[in-house]
């Protein structure tokens, strides 16, 4: 045992002398990456992690993939025929497509997240954020986009919603993406 631990340490010894020599690491092989495209194969993003339905706890179904819009590092929920944002969005109107849009004003510390706030209504492509430098505002009634009972289609329901911050659109994802969407692994 003792001659394989000196073995063991001198071949450590020689492996880091030829790479402090070479001045670079060892190359290793490329990764593949797990992905989302769309119905024309453009790649939508990197899946960096996956979600669970409440009823199908233990069967990842919706795809958690990183996006870069505009400069800014989001997350976004994706299943094959819409996008999900990582908090739920409120509306003015009982369509949650038009009017301001708001997010709660109980949701997440917005200041100390690791991911933005992002939220997405009715029409599925377009991405809302919260506006910067907000503070919680008022309005008379609210209406949410969310998951129906059988947590395949979203329905938008009137809420109790009351106060919360305002949401601006981020980005119109129908104009770059043609669902449906689907996971591949190259």
């Amino acid at each position: 045992m003792r001659y394989t631990l000196q073995v063991f340490i001198a071949a450590v010894g020689i492996f880091a002398s030829a790479v402090a020599a070479s001045g670079k690491p060892p190359s290793s092989p490329a990764v593949a990456v797990p992905r989302v495209v769309d119905a024309n194969n453009n790649v939508v993003g990197d899946v960096v992690g996956a979600m669970a339905e409440p009823r199908f706890p233990y069967s990842p179904l919706i795809a958690v993939v990183a996006m870069n819009i505009s400069g800014r590092s989001i997350i976004v929920q994706v299943t094959p025929n819409r996008f999900w944002g990582n908090a739920r969005l409120y509306f003015t109107e009982p369509t949650c497509s038009v009017g301001q849009a708001y997010f709660d004003e109980d949701a997440p510390t917005w200041g100390n997240n690791l991911f933005p706030i992002v939220g997405a209504g009715s029409n599925p492509a377009i991405l809302y954020t919260q506006r910067a430098n907000s503070a919680p505002v008022a309005f008379p009634l609210a209406y949410s986009w969310t998951l129906d009972e059988n947590h395949r289609n979203g329905v938008c329901t009137l809420s109790g919603v009351t106060s919360g911050y305002i949401a601006d659109p981020l980005v119109d994802l129908s104009t770059q993406f043609t669902p449906p969407y689907r996971f591949v692994y190259p």
